[in-house]
């Protein structure tokens, strides 16, 4: 357990070190981790058949929503790996669960667009019951005896992966930090703030949104998070109005 977290920090300290010299982002994240593997012993104490009920992909997706894919990735992958000690069919479990990541970082984008969530979950859902059936079929050699609770188990899996949304709204108060939610709501011009701004400087108000606009093109081509460019841009001559 200790060389898993171990190579999460030196993962951190060699390719995010914004992340890992900020103690509350360091803590956000193995945070998420503790709190998983938490969930996941409870399950297996109480009844290992309800262990893919578990939203574990619960957590590539906060973790992509506040940093980045390729960290949300990695620490994904160290969780299911840490899992993997605990469960039964431990091979099963962690080649479903890492297949689920991949899936789920694929895929989710733009995660303050309810639909791509709606779309993203049944995607993941679909490729839990793929992967089960063909790990099935591998190791009974027929359908005969597959026992159909395991795909519902499937669905309410997804389904508690829907409650990402309400769950980084919380994190966001906890920790102190933006994901690309908050910036969608600070992005409309209908604020209290660009309100005062519009009606009090109109003309630095319509140069923010042509600047925003112009910006957010920009950060597109480059592959930049264009609704953080976007907002900076929006407020960025916000103390013209005193």
């Amino acid at each position: 357990v200790a060389l898993a977290l171990l190579m999460l920090l030196l993962f951190l300290r060699k390719y995010r070190i914004e992340v890992f010299d900020n103690n509350t982002k360091v803590t956000f994240i193995f945070f998420n981790v503790l709190l998983m593997v938490f969930v996941t012993t409870l399950v297996v104490n109480y009844n290992s058949e309800y262990i893919y009920v578990v939203p574990i992909c619960v957590l590539p997706l906060v973790l992509k929503a506040f940093f980045d894919a390729r960290l949300g990735m990695f620490t994904h992958v160290i969780t299911v790996l840490l899992l993997g000690s605990i469960v039964p069919n431990s091979y099963e479990y962690m080649f479903l669960q890492i297949l689920a990541g991949i899936v789920t970082i694929l895929t989710v984008s733009e995660l303050y667009k309810r639909a791509n969530l709606f779309i993203s979950v049944a995607q993941i859902t679909l490729i839990y019951i793929i992967a089960y059936f063909a790990f099935f079929v591998i190791h009974e050699g027929s359908i005969e005896t597959i026992d159909l609770n395991t795909f519902l188990l499937f669905i309410l899996c997804g389904l508690a992966t829907l409650f990402v949304q309400p769950l980084i709204y919380a994190y966001e108060k906890l920790f102190g930090l933006v994901s690309d939610v908050s910036l969608l709501e600070l992005s409309d011009t209908n604020t209290k703030l660009l309100k005062e701004l519009s009606n009090v400087s109109p003309g630095t108000f319509h140069h923010s949104l042509n600047v925003a606009n112009l910006a957010e093109a920009s950060a597109n081509e480059i592959g930049a998070n264009a609704m953080l460019v976007r907002v900076g841009a929006l407020y960025h001559d916000i103390g013209k109005m005193v």
